[in-house]
C-alpha cells in the first residue's frame, strides 16, 4: 500500500503543478517513479517487468518518431516536438508511466487518457483566458492516479477488461 501512496502523491504533485504553473518539478516525477517501481515489482516478476518496460518505451519512441515525421512534413522542415507541440514534462510522464503497464494496457491507457484530455480541453480553455495550453501531464496524471487505485484494489484493470471481451 505504501507504494500506491507514494505514486499517488507523485501524481497529485504533477497534476497540481501542471494545472497551476504549467511547470512541474522533477521531484514529483521521481516520487511517481519510485511508487510505480514498487507497485510494479510487487505485482510481477523482474523479467516480465523488464520486458514490459522495454516494449512500452519502444512504443513511446515510435510515437515520438511518427509525431516528428508528421509535423516535419506538415511544416516542410525538421521539427523539434518540444519547442511547440509537446512539453518535456509530458514526455517524462509518458516514460515514467511506461514502467507500470504491459504494452497492451499501456496503449489502452495512453489512448483513454488522451481522449479524456481532449474532451476536457474546451473546459480548461474556458478557465485559462488568453493563453490556451493543455496541461497534458496533469490530466494524464489524474487519469493514472484513478487507474492505479482501481487496479490496486482490483476494481478495474485493462488486462481484466480485455479478458472479459
Amino acid at each position: 500500500m505504501i507504494w500506491l501512496v507514494i505514486a499517488l502523491v507523485g501524481c497529485t504533485g504533477i497534476a497540481v503543478e501542471d494545472f497551476r504553473n504549467r511547470m512541474v518539478h522533477l521531484a514529483w516525477y521521481i516520487l511517481l517513479m519510485i511508487g510505480i517501481l514498487g507497485c510494479s515489482l510487487k505485482r510481477i516478476d523482474f523479467n516480465a517487468f523488464i520486458e514490459n518496460t522495454i516494449l512500452c518505451l519502444a512504443f513511446i519512441a515510435f510515437l515520438m518518431l511518427l509525431l516528428t515525421l508528421y509535423f516535419s512534413i506538415k511544416d516542410k522542415k525538421l521539427v523539434n516536438l518540444f519547442s511547440q507541440y509537446l512539453g518535456l514534462g509530458d514526455m517524462l510522464f509518458f516514460i515514467v508511466t511506461g514502467f507500470y503497464f504491459d504494452i497492451i494496457s499501456y496503449i489502452l491507457f495512453f489512448i483513454a487518457s488522451l481522449l479524456i484530455s481532449l474532451l476536457l480541453t474546451p473546459i480548461i480553455f474556458k478557465f485559462q483566458g488568453k493563453e490556451n495550453h493543455i496541461p497534458l501531464a496533469g490530466l494524464q496524471s489524474v487519469c493514472f492516479a484513478l487507474y492505479i487505485t482501481l487496479d490496486y484494489f482490483q476494481l478495474f484493470s485493462f488486462k481484466e477488461f480485455l479478458n472479459i471481451l
